[in-house]
């Protein structure tokens, strides 16, 4: 008897484990896939603040 509701408690807990990894796993596509439709833009945004911040550092030089 206790082997059978050991049985029964293990199934159920990798079956909640399985649930888990596969929300999990859905969560890492979702998040990568808006990561990487989005770095052009992220990058784009990067470079123009690293390109504005170059130049007011040559114009303070200049004052």
């Amino acid at each position: 008897m206790n082997l059978f509701i050991s049985f029964l408690l293990y199934r159920r807990k990798s079956k909640h484990f399985n649930l888990l990894y596969r929300q999990n796993s859905l969560l890492f596509h979702t998040v990568f896939l808006f990561l990487v439709s989005e770095s052009p833009i992220i990058i784009h945004t990067f470079a123009d603040d690293m390109y504005a911040r170059h130049i007011w550092g040559q114009q303070a030089k200049e004052l």
